[in-house]
C-alpha cells in the first residue's frame, strides 16, 4: 500500500523563466546493493536493508556473518527459495569475501559492524565511488539524573544493556549518574537483574551467551582493567558466560571507557554538574544517547548539546526501533538512515526531470544581454 505511494513521481514547482514547463522527481534504483551482515543480530541486519533495497527496485547480494554459521546457511536457504539467482544472492565467507564483492563495484553498499571495520570498507568504497550506509554503533551514554524514578529507570537500562548479553549496538555502553543518586542506581540495577535473571544467571534461559572465544577473552580482559565489580563478575569461558556485571568506573579515563564494551559489563560513572558531564560527553558521535530524568530543561539541554544518531528519553531501544524512525549513526557511529519509507528512499536514487515547450521561451534568457547587468539579473532572479 505504501510502496506504490513511495515510488510515485514526485512534482516538483519550475520557475517563471522556463514557463510554460514540468518538473518532477522519480525514485530509482542503483543497481546492484551489496549489504554486509553483523554477527550479533544476523537476520535483522541483513534482511531489514534487504528489504529495503528490493522494494526500491535494486538487485541485491547479501554477505552473512561468518561468526553465525547456522544462521548464515539458513539465511542462504531462505533466499534462494525466495529469489531468483541473478536478483538477490548470497553469499558467505569472511572480510575476504567481502573485500571480493567490494572490488567488484556494486553499486551501493550497506554495512554493519565495528567502527574500526567501517572505516576500512568506507576506505575501499570511498576508492571507487561507492555511496554506502554505515551502521556503527559506538559508547551509548545512559545518563540518569538526579530527579528521576529509579526503579523504572534500572528496569529499562537492566534490560537493554543485558539483552543478547550485551552484544546488541543500541545497548547502553556506560551509565553517567549524578552522584547523589549512585547507590540508589546500584540498588535498583541489583534488584532488576535479579528479577529478570534469577539469583544464577548463568541457568536463567534468558540471558545469552558470549559470541566466541575470541570475544570472550577480549572482554574478560577489559573486565581485569577495571575496577571491582559491584554486581556480577563471574565468568566460565567453557560455556561463553560472562554474568550481568555493573562496576563502578574509576574515572573518564577509566580502560573501560575508552572502547565500545559490546558485552554485559556496564561501567557506571558519577557526575556532579551538568557542565563537566556535556565536556565529557562533546567529543562522542554515539547511535543512541539515553537521558532518564523527569526535569524536561534537563532533557532538552542534554539533547540539544550533544550529538548522536538517535536520543531515548526515558526510553532505550524498544522506541527508537519504530520503524516510522530512521535509523543511524552520525560521525563513528555511522552515516546514513534506513528502516520503514526512509529504507525505500535510502536505496532510491531522487532523479530530476524537467520538460519544457519548444513553442514558448523567454528572450532575455539568451544573449547579447541589452539590459544592464544588475537588472538583469534582478529580472532572471525574479524569474527562477
Amino acid at each position: 500500500m505504501h510502496l506504490r505511494q513511495w515510488a510515485s513521481p514526485r512534482r516538483a514547482q519550475t520557475g517563471l523563466v522556463s514557463f510554460p514547463a514540468a518538473a518532477w522527481i522519480e525514485p530509482v534504483p542503483y543497481g546492484t546493493v551489496l549489504i554486509i551482515g553483523a554477527w550479533n543480530y544476523p537476520l535483522f541486519v541483513t534482511l531489514v536493508p534487504l528489504v529495503g533495497a528490493v522494494a526500491a527496485g535494486n538487485c541485491a547480494i547479501v554477505k552473512t556473518a561468518e561468526a553465525a554459521p547456522h544462521t548464515a546457511r539458513a539465511l542462504n536457504n531462505l533466499i534462494e527459495a525466495s529469489f531468483e539467482r541473478g536478483h538477490v544472492d548470497c553469499v558467505n565467507g569472511g572480510p575476504e569475501a567481502g573485500l571480493h564483492l567490494l572490488e567488484a563495484g556494486p553499486d551501493f553498499l550497506c554495512f554493519t559492524g565495528s567502527t574500526s571495520t567501517g572505516r576500512t570498507v568506507a576506505t575501499e568504497a570511498a576508492r571507487r565511488l561507492i555511496p554506502v550506509i554505515l551502521e556503527l554503533g559506538g559508547k551509548n551514554p545512559c545518563i540518569v539524573d538526579r530527579e528521576v524514578d529509579m526503579r523504572s529507570a534500572a528496569r529499562r537500562i537492566a534490560w537493554a544493556k543485558f539483552f543478547n548479553a550485551g552484544q546488541t549496538c543500541v545497548a547502553p555502553d556506560f551509565v553517567a549518574v549524578h552522584h547523589s543518586k549512585r547507590y540508589d542506581l546500584f540498588s535498583e540495577l541489583s534488584c532488576a537483574i535479579h528479577q529478570f535473571y534469577g539469583a544464577d544467571p548463568q541457568k536463567s534461559p534468558d540471558f545469552g551467551r558470549i559470541i566466541s572465544p575470541k570475544r570472550f577473552d577480549h572482554l574478560m580482559a577489559l573486565l581485569e582493567k577495571g575496577g571491582s565489580a559491584i554486581i556480577g563478575g563471574k565468568s566460565c569461558r567453557d560455556h561463553l558466560f560472562i554474568s550481568p556485571t555493573v562496576i563502578e568506573a574509576r574515572g573518564w579515563n577509566d580502560p573501560l571507557m575508552n572502547e565500545e564494551i559490546f558485552g554485559p559489563i556496564l561501567p557506571v560513572i558519577s557526575f556532579t554538574d551538568e557542565e563537566s558531564l556535556l565536556e565529557n560527553l562533546d567529543t562522542m558521535r554515539p547511535l543512541c544517547l539515553y537521558i532518564f530524568s523527569s526535569r524536561r530543561s534537563f532533557q532538552n539541554r542534554l539533547a540539544r548539546a550533544t550529538r548522536s544518531g538517535m536520543v531515548g528519553i526515558n526510553a532505550t531501544f524498544e522506541s527508537i526501533m519504530s520503524t516510522n524512525l530512521p535509523f543511524g549513526g552520525v560521525g563513528t557511529s555511522g552515516m546514513g538512515r534506513y528502516r520503514g519509507r526512509y529504507s525505500f528512499e535510502a536505496f532510491s536514487s531522487m532523479r530530476s526531470f524537467a520538460r519544457r515547450s519548444c513553442g514558448v521561451g523567454i528572450p532575455l534568457q539568451f544573449p547579447p544581454h541589452k539590459l544592464p547587468f544588475w537588472l538583469t539579473k534582478w529580472v532572471i532572479r525574479r524569474l527562477l
